[in-house]
């Protein structure tokens, strides 16, 4: 009997051990960290040495974090035209594209025709959503959004490199580089902020 308990506990150690092993070879193989509370000076800086450039948003206050959350998850792309009516996203549940899809479309200079989502979402949603639940830490102007022909709206945050590594923000550069194009780039962190 006394053999019977050892061999249960060696087992469950074990089992304890690899899932323990696996978590952490989990969090190296997507790139995550463990997340850290920020602020606007960090978010900042961390866009620039990052490669991460447009008007930063972050969320306004803590009430509004859950909000955001639910509509800008990191890693989540939206593109919009200047009347917020919505082109295409990212968003599965939604009616949307893969991420690679639309970015090789940027990059490639392919109009993004506007698609056909589900009710659950809109652009106009989405936007009342960002500007009535967050604030704009690059700039102090009021956006201007009808001098736009296309709105990107990407979201990220620090703690996942995945969504900021220089493959997951190549439709940026590529959408500068476009000069016919003329987009406005906004990036949304939704690090948790003190």
């Amino acid at each position: 009997m006394k053999n019977k308990y050892k061999y249960l506990f060696f087992f469950l150690t074990v089992v304890v051990l690899f899932v323990i092993y696996y978590k952490v070879k989990q969090k190296e193989f997507l790139g995550l960290s463990t997340p850290k509370i920020e602020n606007e000076n960090s978010i900042v800086n961390y866009a620039k040495s990052n490669g991460i450039i447009g008007e930063i948003f972050i969320t306004k206050n803590k009430k509004s974090y859950p909000i955001m959350k639910k509509y800008f998850d990191y890693g989540y792309l939206y593109v919009l035209d200047k009347d917020f009516n919505l082109l295409d996203c990212n968003i599965e549940s939604y009616g949307g594209r893969c991420f690679q899809d639309i970015q090789k479309d940027i990059c490639n200079k392919i109009k993004i025709k506007p698609r056909k989502f589900n009710n659950k979402i809109n652009g106009k949603l989405i936007m009342n959503t960002l500007l009535n639940n967050s604030k704009c830490i690059t700039s102090n102007k009021q956006i201007n959004f009808s001098k736009y022909e296309v709105i990107y709206l990407y979201t990220w945050v620090k703690y996942s490199k995945s969504c900021i590594n220089k493959s997951s923000i190549s439709f940026i550069k590529c959408s500068i580089e476009n000069s016919k194009n003329k987009s406005l780039i906004i990036t949304i962190n939704t690090d948790l902020l003190n």
